[in-house]
């Protein structure tokens, strides 16, 4: 019984080390997958507001252009 429960031990430290190295690996790259993520966020709605405003400009400056010629 000695055997097993070395060997139930080593099994148990060896799995524990393999989860440690693995969420240390994964860490950084969940912390970028989150900073593209929310960044493309931010430009999408950044991009939204700025499409909202800026097809009045363009009708004025489309007129203005007509206008000129």
């Amino acid at each position: 019984m000695a055997f097993f429960d070395k060997a139930a031990t080593y099994c148990e430290e060896m799995v524990g080390n393999f989860v440690d190295d693995i969420t240390s690996l994964m860490e950084p790259m969940i912390m970028a997958f989150l900073d593209i993520f929310i960044g493309g966020l931010i430009i999408a709605i950044y991009l939204l507001f700025s499409r909202q405003v800026m097809p009045s400009a363009t009708v004025a400056r489309t007129k203005t252009l007509r206008n000129l010629t």
